[in-house]
């Protein structure tokens, strides 16, 4: 049910008109109010939409795996959910593949917790590392640390500057600015 539910979001996504609102929304969402598209029922009707997944997730769990309707059946699937849509970068096949990965570690940290008689927790602490890897790699590509040693007088000072990556990767804050004043912004390679 998971893998034709990914599969009809991947060409809703990716074939239809209502698919390219929705992305243009997520992207940015003044070029969408530009283009003057309908932000509010887009938004609306992906929360339904999700809304509607997540509820079939629930009743799949909740009829397949425990034949019942217990308290706290399902506590933190959201969260769970939310990291493998980071990790698979709002990508469906991405998503199925991280989603499959991410449940054998879940119940590979039962088992280890069985085994090894470790915290029932540290499944959940392995997805936070993961997602804490993740992200500080992405904020590797995005800025630069630049550290620079100054003397003053007597003094040797480093001075550390966090700055975001200039155009095309190259880490010089000001040289998107320079080619476009020389005229050379999209002809560069």
């Amino acid at each position: 049910m998971g893998l034709i539910a990914a599969s009809l979001i991947w060409f809703l996504l990716a074939y239809t008109r209502w698919g390219y609102e929705i992305r243009v929304v997520g992207a940015n969402f003044r070029a969408a109010e530009y283009a003057r598209m309908n932000i509010t029922r887009s938004i609306l009707w992906v929360m339904v939409l999700s809304g509607g997944l997540a509820g079939l997730a629930g009743i799949g769990e909740t009829a397949g795996i425990h034949y019942r309707l217990q308290q706290g059946l399902a506590v933190g699937n959201g969260y769970v959910g939310i990291i493998v849509a980071w990790l698979g970068r709002l990508r469906p096949g991405s998503v199925v593949v991280i989603a499959v990965l991410l449940g054998g570690l879940m119940v590979g940290g039962d088992q280890v917790q069985i085994s090894l008689h470790v915290p029932s927790a540290i499944s959940l602490a392995l997805e936070g590392a993961i997602l804490f890897c993740v992200l500080g790699g992405q904020i590797f590509q995005e800025y630069q640390l630049h550290i620079e040693s100054k003397s003053t007088g007597t003094r040797k000072s480093k001075v550390r500057r966090l700055t975001r990556v200039g155009w095309r990767g190259t880490g010089k804050p000001d040289e998107a600015v320079d080619r476009a004043k020389e005229g050379r912004l999209k002809t560069d390679p």
